[in-house]
Formats: structure tokens, C-alpha cells, sequence
């Protein structure tokens, strides 16, 4: 069997983007030999675990989203042609929209469809019409979570089992920081000793406006403060509007994106993980939050119940009080944090990218075989 893997996604910082990396560090571990082509993009760099005989890395364009429409739809098929692929797949939610028929598709989330209105109108016309006709041309999809699943058979009315539910996972690296190394984090991003931390896309969908509120009717009571990290997305004033309205913004702090080297100790510096999205398709924040020991309170809706497994406080994320309630009860009942800090590091032990390599691995010798 041959695989070629559509890899120009892997310089996106974003879930996508962690994704499609991760891949790139486990296939080859688990590959046969010289079974596994990564067309990756020119201005960034392989990872090291990719490295290996097992896998060959071809550059394919530079960063940006027409170079990688490009070779979506056209260069990818000179590729499969030249290398004599078996299966080609598309890791980051959009595929051929010419039909392949050795093709998988890896689906996130589909809030395109279900929520167009947190997108610029062109980028959720686009994206509704590309993973649509992408499900619909590829052999198999991969879905992150059953919720995904559930969303993809109700919305595009595709066979179940066309379908298989890979989770994703979180990197080893991922464990509770030193003291040393949590001082270091905070000096860096200059955070605060003790805050409540919501770290990925400033997006939407992700409810932070509804946070900054939560978390600005309790600040009289709580000593943490309130930090929102991570690379600015799309429609972002509200959210810059709204902590500006707080009577405690001086106690909001936005760092920024922060670095993959470090954000294992800015989670582990972190008294709660804070994910009350509206929507996920997964939601990595959970168990990366879990694996560093740190207790996590998200939302009750779509995949996040799934990926926590009974081990978070979960909120109704359209209620601000609701949120606040939560995040309440996790910094002031001892009990309750010690139990989520337990019950998270197990949760998040059973939850690996190795794992995910593997199911998608799986997945690609069946088209193969198909």
C-alpha cells in the first residue's frame, strides 16, 4: 500500500493544523516501510519524529490557503499519479471536490453548516460547498468524535458506515509542569500568579464574551484572574468590546499565541482550563488540560461531554450564571478539584495521537483493500 497525505494544513496554528503535525510524527513509527508520502508545505520545517525511512516528505507549496486550494484540487492528482498512490487523504475537513475514489477526508466539526453566521459570509459559503462535496467523493471519512459522526450522517445524509470515529489525542509532552518551569511561563507571557485560562482561536463559536461575563461577576470573590490566549481569529470585536466593558479588565489579560514548547506549563501554571464553547468538534483544551493536572470545566453540549468522559464540570455554555456557578465551585470546593484532577489524568491516558495514527492507519488499508 501506498499513502499519500495531503499535509499543507500542518503550518495552520490551529486544531487543524495540530492535527495534521501530529500525524506527520506518528505514521512513520507505525508505517511499513516506504509506505507513507507527507506532501508538506516549503517554508516549514519536518518534525524531527518524521524523520524516519518509513515516510518521505515532498515539499508542495508554500503557506496560505490558495496554494493550498491549488494543490487540493490539481496537484494532488499529478502526485497520486506520479508516486502511484493507493489512497490519498485530506486530513484538515476539505477534499477533492472532483471525485477520487481512493480518497479519506478527515471532518472536525461542521459548524459551517450549523453555524454559518460565525464566519465571514464567503468563507462559510466555500466551506459548506467544499466538505460537502468532499464527503460525498471520498471513500471513507474520519470523523474526530461521534458528535462529528452524528453532525455528517444528520446534515449530509452520509451511510453510517461510511464513517469511523478516530478521537484525537494529546501529546506526550503534555504533563504537569515544574515550579521552575511555571514561573518561567508566567515571566515570558507576563501572567498573573493565579488565573483561570482559555487558550486556542479567538473565534466566535468559542463563547468567550459569555466567559469575560461569568468570570467578571465572580472576580469580587475570587483572587484568579481571567487570561484569554491564543491567535486572533475572525469577528473578534465583541470580545475585545466586551473585556473592555468589564470593571475588572485590568485583570484580563490576552498574551497571545503562545509557543508549543511552552504552553504545557502556561496550562500547568493555570488554576482551571476554561472551554464553555458553543461548539466543538472535539476540543483539545480538555484533555491537554487534563493531562497537565489541571482541573477543566467546558461545555455540556456537542463533543465536549464525550471527550471529558465524566471527568470535567460541565456548564451550559448560553447561560452566563451557569458558567460562573462552575467556575465557582472549581476554585472553592478542594474536594471537587482533586477529584477532576484525578479522574482528568485518567481520562486523558486514554486519549493518545499514537492511537489516532493507528485508527487512521486502519482506515487507509481498508480503501486500500476496498
Amino acid at each position: 500500500m501506498k499513502v499519500l497525505v495531503n499535509a499543507l494544513q500542518a503550518n495552520n496554528r490551529s486544531g487543524t493544523g495540530v492535527y495534521v503535525v501530529q500525524l506527520s510524527q506518528r505514521l512513520p513509527k507505525l508505517a511499513n516501510p516506504d509506505e507513507v508520502i507527507f506532501a508538506w508545505p516549503k517554508d516549514f520545517e519536518v518534525p524531527a519524529e518524521g524523520r524516519q525511512p518509513n515516510a518521505e516528505f515532498i515539499e508542495r507549496g508554500y503557506a496560505g490557503p490558495a496554494a493550498r486550494l491549488r494543490y487540493d484540487q490539481w496537484g494532488v492528482r499529478a502526485d497520486i499519479y506520479s508516486f502511484e498512490a493507493d489512497v490519498v487523504h485530506y486530513p484538515a475537513n476539505v477534499g477533492s471536490v472532483i471525485p477520487l475514489d481512493n480518497m479519506v477526508v478527515t471532518i472536525h466539526d461542521m459548524t459551517f453548516f450549523l453555524h454559518p453566521e460565525w464566519y465571514t459570509r464567503e468563507r462559510a459559503m466555500y466551506y459548506k460547498w467544499a466538505v460537502a462535496r468532499s464527503a460525498r467523493n471520498a471513500a471513507r471519512i474520519i470523523a474526530v468524535s461521534r458528535a462529528t459522526m452524528n453532525d455528517i450522517i444528520e446534515i449530509l445524509k452520509i451511510p453510517a458506515d461510511k464513517i469511523e470515529v478516530v478521537n484525537q489525542g494529546a501529546d506526550e509532552r503534555f504533563a504537569p509542569a515544574t515550579e521552575n518551569e511555571k514561573q518561567s511561563a508566567r515571566e515570558k507571557y507576563k501572567l498573573p500568579h493565579s488565573y483561570v485560562l482559555y487558550y486556542g482561536t479567538i473565534e466566535p463559536r468559542k463563547n468567550l464574551e459569555r466567559l469575560i461575563e461569568a468570570w467578571s461577576s465572580i472576580a469580587d470573590k475570587v483572587d484568579n484572574h481571567l487570561v484569554i490566549a491564543g491567535r486572533t481569529g475572525w469577528k473578534t470585536q465583541p470580545i475585545t468590546d466586551c473585556a473592555n466593558r468589564s470593571p475588572h479588565r485590568a485583570r484580563i489579560h490576552f498574551p497571545g499565541f503562545v509557543a508549543d514548547d511552552d504552553l504545557p506549563a502556561v496550562i500547568s501554571a493555570a488554576d482551571i482550563i476554561a472551554l464553555p464553547s458553543l461548539y466543538e468538534g472535539f476540543g483539545n483544551a480538555i484533555q491537554e488540560g487534563m493531562a497537565c493536572g489541571v482541573p477543566v470545566l467546558t461545555s455540556n453540549n456537542s463533543s465536549m461531554p464525550e471527550v471529558a468522559g465524566g471527568a470535567a464540570v460541565l456548564v451550559d455554555p448560553l447561560d452566563v450564571e451557569s458558567i460562573a456557578d462552575g467556575l465557582c465551585h472549581l476554585l472553592e470546593d478542594t474536594n471537587l478539584r482533586a477529584e477532576c484532577i484525578s479522574k482528568g489524568k485518567n481520562r486523558a491516558a486514554q486519549l493518545s495521537w499514537t492511537k489516532t495514527a493507528e485508527g487512521a492507519l486502519r482506515v487507509y488499508r481498508s480503501v486500500a483493500g476496498m
